[in-house]
């Protein structure tokens, strides 16, 4: 278990440092955008359409490491005040419904990319898959963060979420 919880920890770790510095690129840029536009009448070339992939891929992947924190938007008010095996069971109801969606938008995402995905974008004429594969990149993560947090819930020894075993 302890290889397992490292190993998301670098994961998670990984993701994180990515999400910061596409964040911090995006904000960089738009600063850069508006001086050289307002300032010298003049713009990057491509430089809105790379913003809009790097928040496309820090959107996929943010929603991925949040779901994997256990931070992504919920209500637990009532959820806090059960014993813990039905909230081991509310828990686990929600994260396999999260995980199925996420598995459906995968599992469609492919053909999707297929169908669409050749088009070039408008100034960098990169090809559209490259910011579209974000979506079964980000799926598969959060994926994959619900099955292991479904594992702790029931079958973690270390309690801050629990883990009934």
């Amino acid at each position: 278990m302890k290889g397992i919880v490292a190993v998301e920890g670098r994961i998670s770790l990984f993701l994180e440092s990515l999400v910061t510095v596409f964040f911090g690129i995006i904000l960089l840029l738009t600063i850069l955008l508006v001086i050289l536009r307002y300032l010298f009448n003049t713009s990057i070339i491509g430089g809105n359409e790379l913003m809009e992939f790097l928040f496309i891929y820090t959107t996929a992947l943010g929603a991925a490491v949040s779901l994997g924190k256990r931070s992504h938007i919920k209500v637990t008010y009532f959820i806090d005040r059960l014993p813990e095996i039905p909230k081991a069971v509310v828990d686990t109801f929600s994260l396999t419904l999260v995980l199925g969606i996420n598995a459906v938008m995968l599992r469609l995402s492919f053909p999707w990319i297929a169908k669409v995905g050749s088009s070039a974008s408008p100034v960098l004429r990169l090809p559209s898959w490259i910011a579209m594969i974000s979506v079964p990149v980000g799926c598969t993560l959060a994926v994959l963060y619900c099955a292991f947090d479904i594992y702790k819930i029931w079958f973690s020894h270390d309690k801050p979420e629990g883990g009934l075993a």
